[in-house]
């Protein structure tokens, strides 16, 4: 169904996207609902033909997502929501096909916004208030 109030009602928002990962000459975004606790996964091409966004894959997360980083040497692809770091596991490239293998909650440092690896694996994210953390998936 395509949002046609602007806002719409409460448990209707589930439209808002702030996080996104590139690979294989693809853009993937993750919906940051606010109604209904269901990511939805959009996987664009960056081609520059006209295409339209639909959802290629939804997956019930407590969590309003806010940010997510590929790793694509170790496949890990992780999603982060105030409070909690979603780990997936991406096999052959596939990020839409990507499994989750844990969640690791993370004490609340205020609202957690941008996430990304180093080019050794690690993990780092920040908040709003420019404070930035290091974290190791054990």
């Amino acid at each position: 169904k395509l949002q046609d109030a602007f806002p719409p009602a409460k448990p209707l928002r589930n439209y808002d996207c702030e996080a996104m990962v590139y690979n294989n000459d693809s853009l993937f975004l993750f919906s940051k609902n606010r109604g209904l606790p269901l990511v939805k996964w959009y996987g664009l091409s960056t081609r520059l033909e006209m295409q339209e966004i639909i959802p290629a894959r939804e997956i019930y997360l407590k969590g309003m997502i806010t940010g997510a980083a590929y790793h694509e040497p170790s496949g890990h692809l992780v999603l982060l929501a105030y409070g909690k770091l979603y780990w997936f596991k991406v096999t052959n490239g596939d990020v839409l096909n990507a499994r989750p293998i844990s969640i690791k909650k993370i004490p609340f440092y205020g609202q957690t916004e941008a996430i990304c690896f180093d080019d050794k694996g690690v993990l780092f994210f920040t908040n709003e208030k420019g404070k930035m953390w290091r974290v190791s998936r054990k």
